[in-house]
Protein backbone atom coordinates (compact mmCIF):
# COMPACT_ATOMS: atom_id res chain seq x y z
CA UNK A 1 0.00 0.00 0.00
CA UNK A 2 1.31 3.04 -1.12
CA UNK A 3 2.47 5.47 2.01
CA UNK A 4 0.56 9.23 2.20
CA UNK A 5 3.23 12.03 1.43
CA UNK A 6 3.63 13.48 4.76
CA UNK A 7 5.63 17.16 4.14
CA UNK A 8 6.61 16.90 8.08
CA UNK A 9 8.41 13.97 7.62
CA UNK A 10 9.82 14.35 4.16
CA UNK A 11 11.00 17.97 4.07
CA UNK A 12 11.47 20.68 6.72
CA UNK A 13 8.78 23.64 6.09
CA UNK A 14 10.77 26.48 4.75
CA UNK A 15 10.26 29.17 7.42
CA UNK A 16 10.38 32.29 5.78
CA UNK A 17 7.61 30.74 3.28
CA UNK A 18 5.21 30.17 6.54
CA UNK A 19 5.87 33.52 7.77
CA UNK A 20 4.81 34.93 3.74
CA UNK A 21 1.65 33.18 3.86
CA UNK A 22 1.26 34.24 7.88
CA UNK A 23 1.74 37.79 6.51
CA UNK A 24 -0.67 37.52 3.40
CA UNK A 25 -3.51 35.81 5.28
CA UNK A 26 -3.05 38.69 8.07
CA UNK A 27 -3.38 41.10 5.50
CA UNK A 28 -5.70 40.03 2.94
CA UNK A 29 -7.55 36.77 3.14
CA UNK A 30 -8.75 37.46 6.77
CA UNK A 31 -10.80 39.96 4.87
CA UNK A 32 -12.49 37.59 2.60
CA UNK A 33 -15.91 35.78 3.57
CA UNK A 34 -15.90 32.87 5.48
CA UNK A 35 -17.35 30.32 2.71
CA UNK A 36 -14.95 31.11 0.44
CA UNK A 37 -11.78 30.55 2.33
CA UNK A 38 -13.44 27.58 3.29
CA UNK A 39 -13.94 26.63 -0.13
CA UNK A 40 -9.95 27.52 -0.29
CA UNK A 41 -9.24 23.93 1.94
CA UNK A 42 -11.44 22.06 0.43
CA UNK A 43 -9.96 22.18 -2.47
CA UNK A 44 -6.78 20.91 -0.95
CA UNK A 45 -8.35 17.84 1.26
CA UNK A 46 -8.58 15.65 -2.05
CA UNK A 47 -5.16 15.91 -1.53
CA UNK A 48 -4.11 16.28 1.91
CA UNK A 49 -7.23 14.01 4.08
CA UNK A 50 -6.39 15.50 7.63
CA UNK A 51 -7.37 19.32 6.86
CA UNK A 52 -9.88 20.25 8.97
CA UNK A 53 -12.41 22.48 7.25
CA UNK A 54 -14.24 24.16 10.21
CA UNK A 55 -17.64 25.93 10.82
CA UNK A 56 -16.52 29.21 12.67
CA UNK A 57 -14.40 32.01 10.88
CA UNK A 58 -12.17 31.27 13.40
CA UNK A 59 -12.26 28.00 13.32
CA UNK A 60 -11.66 28.03 9.48
CA UNK A 61 -8.90 30.44 9.84
CA UNK A 62 -7.09 28.15 12.28
CA UNK A 63 -7.14 25.23 10.16
CA UNK A 64 -6.05 27.23 7.33
CA UNK A 65 -2.87 27.98 9.80
CA UNK A 66 -2.51 24.90 9.98
CA UNK A 67 -2.40 23.63 6.48
CA UNK A 68 0.44 26.16 6.45
CA UNK A 69 2.40 25.45 8.86
CA UNK A 70 2.22 21.56 7.79
CA UNK A 71 3.03 22.79 4.01
CA UNK A 72 -0.51 21.61 2.30
CA UNK A 73 -0.80 25.50 1.44
CA UNK A 74 1.19 27.61 -0.04
CA UNK A 75 2.30 30.96 -0.54
CA UNK A 76 1.56 30.80 -4.34
CA UNK A 77 -2.02 28.49 -3.46
CA UNK A 78 -2.64 31.46 -1.37
CA UNK A 79 -1.67 34.29 -3.99
CA UNK A 80 -3.66 31.94 -7.23
CA UNK A 81 -6.41 31.63 -4.36
CA UNK A 82 -6.38 35.48 -3.88
CA UNK A 83 -6.65 36.38 -7.14
CA UNK A 84 -9.49 34.46 -7.69
CA UNK A 85 -11.75 35.83 -4.93
CA UNK A 86 -10.47 38.96 -4.09
CA UNK A 87 -12.47 42.35 -5.55
CA UNK A 88 -15.03 40.00 -7.44
CA UNK A 89 -18.42 40.75 -6.83
CA UNK A 90 -19.62 43.81 -4.50
CA UNK A 91 -18.82 45.74 -7.57
CA UNK A 92 -19.71 47.62 -10.81
CA UNK A 93 -19.63 46.25 -13.65
CA UNK A 94 -18.87 47.84 -17.09
CA UNK A 95 -19.33 45.29 -19.78
CA UNK A 96 -18.26 45.55 -23.16
CA UNK A 97 -17.97 43.96 -26.43
CA UNK A 98 -14.72 43.82 -27.88
CA UNK A 99 -15.06 44.74 -31.80
CA UNK A 100 -12.36 43.60 -34.44
CA UNK A 101 -10.30 46.65 -34.91
CA UNK A 102 -9.70 45.95 -31.10
CA UNK A 103 -9.20 42.24 -31.27
CA UNK A 104 -6.73 42.85 -34.49
CA UNK A 105 -4.59 45.34 -32.68
CA UNK A 106 -0.77 44.67 -33.11
CA UNK A 107 -0.56 45.03 -29.04
CA UNK A 108 -1.86 41.44 -28.73
CA UNK A 109 0.26 40.01 -30.75
CA UNK A 110 2.68 39.19 -27.69
CA UNK A 111 3.70 40.16 -24.12
CA UNK A 112 6.94 42.14 -25.49
CA UNK A 113 4.19 44.15 -27.74
CA UNK A 114 2.22 45.33 -24.62
CA UNK A 115 5.53 45.64 -22.41
CA UNK A 116 6.61 48.40 -25.16
CA UNK A 117 3.63 50.12 -24.88
CA UNK A 118 4.05 50.25 -21.06
CA UNK A 119 7.37 51.42 -21.54
CA UNK A 120 6.61 54.29 -24.03
CA UNK A 121 3.58 55.21 -21.38
CA UNK A 122 6.15 55.55 -18.49
CA UNK A 123 3.89 52.57 -16.64
CA UNK A 124 6.04 51.15 -13.95
CA UNK A 125 7.69 47.93 -15.68
CA UNK A 126 7.90 46.33 -11.85
CA UNK A 127 4.38 45.85 -11.77
CA UNK A 128 4.39 43.10 -14.96
CA UNK A 129 2.56 39.58 -13.32
CA UNK A 130 3.64 40.93 -9.92
CA UNK A 131 2.80 38.36 -7.22
CA UNK A 132 4.02 40.42 -3.97
CA UNK A 133 1.75 43.08 -3.62
CA UNK A 134 0.57 43.72 -0.45
CA UNK A 135 0.06 46.93 0.01
CA UNK A 136 -2.91 49.26 0.44
CA UNK A 137 -2.30 52.27 -0.85
CA UNK A 138 -4.38 55.64 0.12
CA UNK A 139 -5.07 56.56 -3.33
CA UNK A 140 -5.86 53.98 -6.02
CA UNK A 141 -2.79 52.79 -7.58
CA UNK A 142 -2.41 50.36 -10.73
CA UNK A 143 -0.52 47.43 -9.10
CA UNK A 144 -0.77 44.69 -11.67
CA UNK A 145 -0.61 44.28 -15.62
CA UNK A 146 -0.18 40.85 -17.21
CA UNK A 147 -1.35 39.60 -20.55
CA UNK A 148 -1.85 35.54 -21.51
CA UNK A 149 -3.23 34.95 -24.60
CA UNK A 150 -6.14 35.38 -24.59
CA UNK A 151 -6.52 37.33 -21.71
CA UNK A 152 -5.15 40.69 -20.99
CA UNK A 153 -5.90 41.84 -16.81
CA UNK A 154 -4.80 45.08 -15.33
CA UNK A 155 -5.61 45.55 -11.33
CA UNK A 156 -5.73 48.66 -9.20
CA UNK A 157 -6.16 48.68 -5.16
CA UNK A 158 -6.36 51.10 -2.33
CA UNK A 159 -6.58 50.66 1.10
CA UNK A 160 -10.31 51.36 2.84
CA UNK A 161 -10.83 51.09 6.56
CA UNK A 162 -14.44 49.47 8.03
CA UNK A 163 -15.57 49.30 11.17
CA UNK A 164 -16.52 46.46 13.20
CA UNK A 165 -19.11 46.14 16.34
CA UNK A 166 -17.60 45.35 19.24
CA UNK A 167 -20.19 45.13 21.79
CA UNK A 168 -17.53 43.63 24.88
CA UNK A 169 -15.13 46.21 24.34
CA UNK A 170 -17.76 48.98 25.12
CA UNK A 171 -16.72 51.44 28.19
CA UNK A 172 -18.89 51.87 30.62
CA UNK A 173 -21.45 54.79 31.24
CA UNK A 174 -19.28 57.52 32.02
CA UNK A 175 -20.20 61.14 33.27
CA UNK A 176 -19.20 63.95 31.59
CA UNK A 177 -19.85 67.70 33.03
CA UNK A 178 -22.75 66.16 35.19
CA UNK A 179 -24.53 64.20 32.14
CA UNK A 180 -24.19 59.86 31.51
CA UNK A 181 -23.27 59.06 28.45
CA UNK A 182 -22.83 55.95 27.01
CA UNK A 183 -19.98 55.12 24.28
CA UNK A 184 -19.91 51.82 21.74
CA UNK A 185 -16.93 50.30 20.35
CA UNK A 186 -16.27 49.53 16.91
CA UNK A 187 -12.71 47.93 15.93
CA UNK A 188 -10.46 48.88 12.40
CA UNK A 189 -9.69 47.09 10.35
CA UNK A 190 -8.02 47.38 6.66
CA UNK A 191 -9.70 46.11 3.16
CA UNK A 192 -8.41 46.49 -0.11
CA UNK A 193 -10.71 48.08 -2.63
CA UNK A 194 -10.12 46.50 -5.86
CA UNK A 195 -10.63 48.19 -9.51
CA UNK A 196 -10.05 45.67 -12.22
CA UNK A 197 -10.10 45.50 -16.02
CA UNK A 198 -10.33 42.40 -17.91
CA UNK A 199 -10.28 41.82 -21.47
CA UNK A 200 -10.79 38.54 -23.24
CA UNK A 201 -10.22 37.98 -27.13
CA UNK A 202 -11.30 34.54 -27.29
CA UNK A 203 -15.12 35.69 -25.79
CA UNK A 204 -14.84 39.29 -27.44
CA UNK A 205 -15.53 40.64 -24.30
CA UNK A 206 -14.46 42.99 -21.71
CA UNK A 207 -14.61 44.21 -18.88
CA UNK A 208 -14.28 47.25 -15.90
CA UNK A 209 -14.86 46.48 -12.12
CA UNK A 210 -15.11 49.12 -9.80
CA UNK A 211 -15.74 48.49 -6.22
CA UNK A 212 -15.48 52.16 -5.57
CA UNK A 213 -19.17 53.57 -4.74
CA UNK A 214 -20.94 55.89 -7.17
CA UNK A 215 -20.39 59.58 -6.95
CA UNK A 216 -17.25 61.64 -7.26
CA UNK A 217 -14.33 58.90 -5.87
CA UNK A 218 -15.91 56.32 -8.42
CA UNK A 219 -15.87 58.91 -11.56
CA UNK A 220 -12.44 59.45 -10.97
CA UNK A 221 -11.62 55.66 -10.61
CA UNK A 222 -13.56 54.98 -13.75
CA UNK A 223 -11.33 58.21 -16.30
CA UNK A 224 -8.08 56.96 -13.86
CA UNK A 225 -8.67 53.63 -15.50
CA UNK A 226 -9.63 54.98 -18.85
CA UNK A 227 -6.65 57.02 -19.20
CA UNK A 228 -4.25 54.21 -18.33
CA UNK A 229 -6.04 51.41 -20.62
CA UNK A 230 -6.22 54.16 -23.77
CA UNK A 231 -2.27 54.14 -23.62
CA UNK A 232 -2.09 51.06 -24.51
CA UNK A 233 -4.99 50.11 -26.72
CA UNK A 234 -8.19 52.02 -28.39
CA UNK A 235 -10.15 51.62 -25.17
CA UNK A 236 -12.78 54.44 -25.89
CA UNK A 237 -13.40 52.52 -28.89
CA UNK A 238 -15.20 49.44 -26.64
CA UNK A 239 -18.98 49.33 -26.69
CA UNK A 240 -20.75 48.62 -23.91
CA UNK A 241 -23.13 45.77 -24.08
CA UNK A 242 -26.61 46.95 -24.33
CA UNK A 243 -28.57 46.19 -20.84
CA UNK A 244 -32.12 47.81 -21.90
CA UNK A 245 -32.52 44.77 -24.71
CA UNK A 246 -30.95 42.48 -22.30
CA UNK A 247 -33.65 43.26 -19.20
CA UNK A 248 -35.99 42.60 -21.94
CA UNK A 249 -34.59 39.57 -22.99
CA UNK A 250 -33.42 38.34 -19.42
CA UNK A 251 -37.19 38.83 -18.33
CA UNK A 252 -38.75 37.26 -21.00
CA UNK A 253 -36.90 34.17 -20.67
CA UNK A 254 -38.40 33.37 -17.30
CA UNK A 255 -41.83 33.82 -18.75
CA UNK A 256 -40.75 31.41 -21.22
CA UNK A 257 -39.42 28.71 -18.29
CA UNK A 258 -41.86 27.98 -15.98
CA UNK A 259 -39.56 25.97 -13.88
CA UNK A 260 -35.19 25.88 -13.59
CA UNK A 261 -34.93 29.84 -14.45
CA UNK A 262 -31.08 30.53 -13.89
CA UNK A 263 -32.27 34.34 -13.39
CA UNK A 264 -35.35 35.39 -11.86
CA UNK A 265 -36.43 38.92 -11.80
CA UNK A 266 -37.34 40.37 -7.70
CA UNK A 267 -38.36 44.00 -10.02
CA UNK A 268 -38.22 45.36 -13.32
CA UNK A 269 -38.95 48.89 -14.94
CA UNK A 270 -39.77 49.24 -18.58
CA UNK A 271 -39.91 52.87 -19.98
CA UNK A 272 -41.35 54.48 -23.05
CA UNK A 273 -41.92 57.93 -24.05
CA UNK A 274 -42.86 60.24 -21.11
CA UNK A 275 -43.82 57.19 -18.42
CA UNK A 276 -42.29 53.68 -16.88
CA UNK A 277 -43.97 50.48 -15.86
CA UNK A 278 -42.26 48.70 -13.01
CA UNK A 279 -43.24 45.11 -11.61
CA UNK A 280 -41.69 44.37 -8.47
CA UNK A 281 -41.99 41.37 -5.86
CA UNK A 282 -42.58 41.60 -2.36
CA UNK A 283 -39.86 41.03 0.69
CA UNK A 284 -41.35 37.92 0.89
CA UNK A 285 -40.62 36.33 -2.57
CA UNK A 286 -37.70 36.44 -4.75
CA UNK A 287 -39.79 37.04 -7.83
CA UNK A 288 -42.53 39.23 -8.87
CA UNK A 289 -43.65 36.44 -11.30
CA UNK A 290 -44.40 33.90 -8.56
CA UNK A 291 -47.90 35.92 -8.12
CA UNK A 292 -50.16 34.88 -11.16
CA UNK A 293 -51.88 37.56 -11.31
CA UNK A 294 -48.83 39.97 -11.71
CA UNK A 295 -47.66 37.52 -13.76
CA UNK A 296 -50.40 38.00 -16.19
CA UNK A 297 -50.09 41.42 -16.17
CA UNK A 298 -46.28 40.91 -17.40
CA UNK A 299 -47.20 38.79 -20.59
CA UNK A 300 -49.75 41.49 -21.38
CA UNK A 301 -47.00 43.59 -22.09
CA UNK A 302 -45.57 44.26 -25.43
CA UNK A 303 -41.77 44.22 -25.25
CA UNK A 304 -41.64 46.34 -28.72
CA UNK A 305 -43.07 49.13 -27.10
CA UNK A 306 -40.79 49.78 -24.55
CA UNK A 307 -36.97 49.82 -23.24
CA UNK A 308 -35.50 48.07 -20.42
CA UNK A 309 -34.65 50.86 -17.80
CA UNK A 310 -33.07 49.15 -14.52
CA UNK A 311 -34.17 45.46 -13.07
CA UNK A 312 -32.52 43.29 -10.05
CA UNK A 313 -32.38 39.54 -10.52
CA UNK A 314 -31.54 36.80 -8.04
CA UNK A 315 -28.92 34.31 -9.69
CA UNK A 316 -29.88 31.18 -8.80
CA UNK A 317 -26.14 29.52 -9.26
CA UNK A 318 -27.92 26.01 -8.10
CA UNK A 319 -29.61 26.62 -11.11
CA UNK A 320 -26.94 25.84 -14.10
CA UNK A 321 -24.24 28.86 -14.01
CA UNK A 322 -21.54 27.29 -11.53
CA UNK A 323 -19.52 24.85 -12.36
CA UNK A 324 -19.63 21.42 -10.27
CA UNK A 325 -17.77 21.55 -7.43
CA UNK A 326 -18.45 25.79 -7.24
CA UNK A 327 -20.23 27.47 -4.51
CA UNK A 328 -23.94 26.89 -4.45
CA UNK A 329 -26.30 30.18 -4.05
CA UNK A 330 -28.30 32.80 -4.86
CA UNK A 331 -27.22 36.15 -5.17
CA UNK A 332 -28.40 39.21 -6.76
CA UNK A 333 -27.80 40.92 -9.72
CA UNK A 334 -28.66 44.48 -10.42
CA UNK A 335 -28.75 46.52 -13.87
CA UNK A 336 -29.25 50.03 -14.73
CA UNK A 337 -29.17 52.02 -18.06
CA UNK A 338 -28.38 55.40 -17.07
CA UNK A 339 -25.88 57.87 -18.38
CA UNK A 340 -23.48 54.18 -19.10
CA UNK A 341 -25.09 50.90 -18.58
CA UNK A 342 -23.63 49.33 -15.63
CA UNK A 343 -24.16 46.23 -13.63
CA UNK A 344 -24.14 45.37 -9.97
CA UNK A 345 -23.51 42.11 -8.48
CA UNK A 346 -24.69 42.99 -4.51
CA UNK A 347 -22.35 39.81 -3.18
CA UNK A 348 -19.02 38.41 -2.96
CA UNK A 349 -18.42 35.89 -5.72
CA UNK A 350 -15.54 33.94 -7.53
CA UNK A 351 -13.95 34.93 -10.91
CA UNK A 352 -15.46 32.28 -12.26
CA UNK A 353 -19.01 32.81 -11.40
CA UNK A 354 -19.08 36.45 -12.07
CA UNK A 355 -17.44 35.63 -15.54
CA UNK A 356 -20.54 32.52 -16.20
CA UNK A 357 -22.73 35.63 -15.24
CA UNK A 358 -21.82 38.44 -17.92
CA UNK A 359 -21.74 36.02 -20.24
CA UNK A 360 -24.87 34.87 -19.92
CA UNK A 361 -26.09 38.34 -19.66
CA UNK A 362 -24.41 39.51 -23.33
CA UNK A 363 -26.17 35.61 -24.77
CA UNK A 364 -29.36 37.34 -23.71
CA UNK A 365 -28.39 40.75 -25.54
CA UNK A 366 -30.98 41.31 -28.45
CA UNK A 367 -29.04 40.87 -32.24
CA UNK A 368 -30.11 44.83 -33.16
CA UNK A 369 -28.71 46.15 -30.00
CA UNK A 370 -27.07 49.61 -30.11
CA UNK A 371 -23.70 48.26 -29.63
CA UNK A 372 -23.31 46.57 -32.96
Amino acid sequence: MKKEKNYLESAEINKDEIEKCRLLVKKIIKGQGRIFIKELLRSKKSEFPDIRLGVTKEDILANLEDAIIKGYITYDDLISWVREVEGWGKQHVYLYHINEEIAKEPVWSSQAAIREKLKKANINGKIWGSKEDLSFPRNLKLTYIQFDYPKFECVWHQGVTQLKREPSKDPKGRMIEGDKYEFRAYRQFPLRSVMRFELHLDTLLAGLFIQVPLGGDHIKAYKQAAQVLAKIFAFHKLNLVNLSSAIIALDQLELEREEGSIMEAHNTRFATTGATVEFAAGPTITGFKQVTAVRNVRRALDEEEFTGDSAKFVIHLTAGTSKKGELKRDVIMGMNTGTRDRIYLYAQMTKNEVWQVLKFVKDHENANNKSQ
